[in-house]
């Protein structure tokens, strides 16, 4: 646990809805401090991998973009890169990082995309804030806006249950754990077909490891995964 972060249990009946707003005035209000903090900190592992499943399609979307940070990066290895975040500090903080990249304030449960309209979705340390009774439909309107073939990124911080970490002067957030069956078969069911998995320790050197998945959207010519 970071020093000075008090934590406590996620109240079963207390909704994300509730906490959308919150979330992102929560990352408004540390959107500078997570930019210095974060901004060199290059995911090589997940990069590498995710450009290599792309070959060599470009379109992709970040996110939960937040600084702009993984933005830069996939930008630099060739990909044509659409931001969104719900935080407006996030965006602005990555609006001077990548002055020309399109940059789109969304919530992630309901994004304003055209269908099949991306070669990949990154997704690193965004869907972890949504209630894990959000994910299925997440996930699935992601699948909506991946072409056939489409990749995914995507990671979560590996555990149980969901709990929100701060309150009083520190701003409050929503995180949800999960263990890596229950990520993959999410993933599963939403359509996708996960081609890496691994494991990694926290880049700060916290105790919380992550799960990593690269995934694919079948080809239309492939049958999808079951469903159920």
């Amino acid at each position: 646990m970071d020093k000075g972060v008090n934590r406590t249990e996620f109240v079963g009946d207390l909704r994300f809805h509730a906490f959308r707003e919150e979330t992102a005035a929560a990352y408004d209000r540390l959107a500078a401090e997570y930019a210095t903090r974060w901004g060199n900190m290059r995911l090589e592992q997940a990069l590498n991998a995710f450009s290599y499943h792309l070959g060599g399609r470009r379109r992709v979307l970040d996110l939960g973009c937040g600084p702009g940070h993984n933005l830069d990066f996939l930008q630099k290895l060739g990909c044509h890169v659409v931001g969104l975040d719900l935080s407006s500090g996030m965006l602005a903080q990555a609006r001077q990082r990548t002055p020309a990249a399109l940059l789109l304030r969304a919530d992630m449960r309901r994004l304003p995309l055209a269908a099949a309209c991306f070669d990949g979705v990154w997704a690193s340390a965004s869907l972890l804030h949504l209630p894990r009774s959000d994910m299925p439909a997440t996930l699935a309107g992601i699948a909506r806006c991946l072409l056939p073939g489409g990749v995914l990124y995507l990671s979560l911080k590996k555990g149980e249950g969901e709990e929100v970490v701060g309150g009083e002067d520190a701003p409050r957030l929503l995180f949800t754990y999960y263990q890596p069956a229950q990520a993959e078969t999410l993933l599963v069911r939403a359509g996708f077909r996960v081609l890496e998995q691994w494991i990694s320790a926290d880049s700060a050197g916290r105790p919380r490891l992550w799960l990593n998945y690269l995934a694919e959207l079948p080809p239309v010519d492939e049958e999808r995964p079951p469903t159920a």
